[in-house]
């Protein structure tokens, strides 16, 4: 029984040895009371093909292998999502059971429940209306419709119109059909006559393209909240901070609204840098955020009441932020 090793000897020959000395110790690292222990490193799984944008947490290792989006599983085997990576390097964060991924071509979800997604849902073109026959009152309406996913998350409205009615109207709305099969209704939101906001007026099945109202719903209480709403943009880098996710495309640092990580407000909810950002690293009471010609801390807790402090004068490498 070997209880410790000295370590490795070279003074004399092997058979004068004490049981302590070593001959050859391949890849072993011995601790400061004589124990043997296996080097670090890597373990070769697979040299076929090419391998890049790794990234992993207790539950998911996500990777670009042959030029697609692909898990691989404790056993060395892998998941194909048939996602094509265009870009030259994807980033990743984690909300939940979400893994929101970006390679500044194109932006996705990985769900360790469902597979893959769009991070976002589309946005639907404005309905063509048309007048017909029916009793509504007459006036001006404001008109908008969204799509709704088939876990009830609902997406950013489209162009919002405006109707005028005469006497004995009602309206006819020819509506665009959905390109994503993840969509299974659409609504259809009408505001108050002469009113300022829509109301949910009607929801139908997504492939229903076609729809009349000729009378005033007896309830319409659910105001249109995804007005100028829209998917993710994809950027070069993404990230999560204090309930919102946060997307770098060039000079721009895009937030979704709060608990909505797929609601973005692209006219609005962004944050201007001089330069394209290269790093984003949240912590407990901000974000620092390197460009390549700065480095700043966004103090606080929402990006409406940041304040930006300079940390440095110089920029970062992109990449290089450490996830705590």
């Amino acid at each position: 029984e070997f209880k410790t090793f000295a370590g490795v000897r070279n003074d004399i020959k092997p058979e004068r040895f004490n049981s302590s000395d070593l001959q050859a110790a391949i890849n072993i690292e011995l601790d400061e009371s004589g124990k043997p222990a296996r080097r670090l490193g890597t373990t070769m799984i697979e040299d076929v093909y090419a391998l890049h944008s790794g990234w992993a947490n207790d539950e998911m290792c996500l990777m670009v292998r042959n030029g697609t989006l692909q898990r691989m599983f404790e056993n060395g085997t892998f998941h194909d999502y048939g996602v094509a990576i265009a870009g030259k390097r994807v980033r990743y964060t984690r909300q939940g059971n979400d893994v929101f991924f970006s390679d500044g071509v194109q932006s996705g979800i990985i769900s360790s429940t469902d597979g893959y997604r769009r991070w976002g849902i589309e946005v639907p073109a404005a309905p063509t209306t048309s007048i017909i026959p029916g009793d509504l009152p007459s006036g001006t309406y404001l008109i908008t419709t969204t799509y709704v996913r088939g876990d009830g998350k609902e997406g950013g409205a489209s162009q919002m119109l405006s109707v005028g009615l005469g006497p004995n109207s009602g309206l006819n709305f020819e509506l665009s059909p959905a390109t994503d099969l993840s969509i299974i209704e659409r609504r259809i939101y009408i505001s108050e006559v002469n009113g300022e906001l829509p109301l949910l007026w009607a929801t139908l099945p997504v492939s229903d393209v076609l729809c009349a109202i000729t009378a005033v719903p007896a309830e319409r209480t659910i105001p249109v909240r995804t007005l100028n709403c829209g998917p993710a943009p994809a950027g070069q880098l993404v990230g999560t901070y204090n309930g919102r996710t946060y997307v770098a495309e060039n000079n721009y640092l895009w937030y979704s609204d709060p608990y909505e990580f797929e609601l973005f407000r692209l006219a609005s909810n962004f944050i201007g840098f001089t330069s394209p950002v290269r790093t984003f690293a949240p912590v407990y009471d901000g974000i620092f955020v390197g460009s390549d010609d700065a480095t700043v801390f966004l103090s606080g807790s929402d990006p409406k009441d940041f304040k930006v402090v300079e940390v440095a004068p110089y920029g970062t490498v992109f990449g290089t932020e450490q996830p705590v």
